[in-house]
């Protein structure tokens, strides 16, 4: 188990816990996307990468549940205890598994270290690691990920894995995915660009996509929802 540097006291938490919240307000547009298409359900929200579980917190009042991800232990009962104990929020569901290609494999969380302190930002079950320290998890696939919510249809998709987004994503069906919105971060093995339009491409068969340099929204072109009025809320790249 990793002990992240902004979790080592109560003051340092509180911290950590308000500039996740403010990242995931101006990262991921949340509203009431039924308004614009009575065909949009806000049943099911997905939290891939939930971290200490900001963006479960403020996808939980949107949507009737919000089945959340997160390989790091440590991250998941910060977010169990902040979310399910002290708001008493009984619609989301944390796992702590990690998303990627398959079902059932063993994986190590590798943490990286910024300046000498331990982020649990930068942990990733696909980058090597300047560091010795990881733990292991165990993942699931996006196929899984659909049982697990009990339903053939996610309504909205986050994703901000590290690296996994492309086993996750790639040459898979998401043609049952509302919205997608995301991070895109470097592939362990290709260049960026490559990989990010591999990504886009694949992701483009079925939604309209808005993107930056390292974010994206994308909706499914079964709904008319225009993905560019929400483009303003996702972090721009200088």
């Amino acid at each position: 188990m990793i002990i992240y540097d902004e979790m080592k006291s109560q003051s340092d938490l509180i911290v950590w816990w308000n500039k996740m919240l403010a990242d995931a307000r101006h990262s991921y547009p949340l509203a009431d996307f039924s308004l614009l298409d009575k065909n949009f359900k806000m049943n099911v929200c997905v939290d891939i990468g939930c971290n200490i579980g900001a963006f479960s917190y403020l996808a939980s009042p949107h949507f009737k549940k919000v089945i959340s991800f997160e390989p790091g232990y440590l991250t998941s009962v910060v977010a169990r205890t902040k979310i399910n104990q002290k708001e008493k929020m009984k619609n989301v569901f944390i796992h702590n598994l990690a998303v990627g290609k398959n079902t059932g494999e063993i994986l190590k969380l590798r943490c990286d270290s910024n300046n000498g302190s331990f982020s649990s930002g930068n942990s990733s079950v696909v980058y090597e690691s300047s560091v010795d320290e990881y733990e292991l998890t165990t993942t699931v696939s996006l196929e899984k990920v659909f049982e697990l919510c009990e339903s053939d249809f996610i309504d909205y998709l986050k994703i901000d894995c590290e690296g996994s987004e492309y086993d996750i994503l790639l040459n898979k069906d998401l043609s049952n995915i509302g919205i997608i919105v995301g991070e895109i971060h470097g592939h362990p093995v290709k260049y960026f660009e490559e990989a990010k339009k591999e990504l886009l491409d694949h992701v483009s068969g079925n939604f309209n996509i808005v993107s930056t340099k390292h974010n994206f929204f994308a909706v499914n072109k079964q709904f008319n929802i225009d993905p560019l009025s929400f483009f303003h809320g996702i972090i721009h790249e200088a």
